[in-house]
């Protein structure tokens, strides 16, 4: 194959590859976003629902928020508490930030009619399904350092 044939086929390729990449980016969220909106709204629905299995299904075993409370905790605080039935759960203004295996959702507001917060989920895949494995109250914006 001589150079100029070789040459023009390789920015065919490159091309080709470049634009397929653009063009994914271009039409929206990437398959483990649509994932983890999946698991968001089955979160959401589960908790308007009531449906503590439904919701607890979407925990990993390996759950800690921050103050260090696990799966099982959760569930008996949800199953004994007024949590579900006193909040509203709005994720209309959810972000989703997807790192290698790992991905963080932000800006789920849970409203009651004392006020709102903000809570944040963390999630990881495993056995290539994502499951909430950490996550609580977000911390005020005006509370964060100065470099974010």
């Amino acid at each position: 194959m001589n150079r100029a044939v070789f040459a023009a086929l390789m920015l065919t390729v490159c091309g080709v590859a470049l634009s397929c990449g653009c063009e994914k980016n271009a039409k929206g969220p990437t398959d483990d976003e649509e994932r983890i909106s999946k698991v968001v709204a089955d979160f959401r629905t589960a908790w308007v629902e009531q449906d503590l299995e439904g919701l607890m299904a979407l925990f990993s075993d390996d759950f800690r928020d921050p103050e260090g409370l696990d799966k099982k905790t959760l569930e008996v605080e949800f199953a004994r508490g007024d949590v579900l039935r006193l909040f509203d759960l709005k994720i209309d203004a959810m972000e989703i930030k997807v790192e290698i295996g790992k991905a963080t959702v932000n800006h789920l507001e849970m409203k009651s009619t004392s006020g709102s917060l903000d809570l944040g989920l963390v999630l990881e895949k495993e056995g290539g399904k994502w499951m909430i494995i950490g996550g609580g109250p977000e911390e005020p914006r005006d509370a964060m350092p100065a470099q974010y």
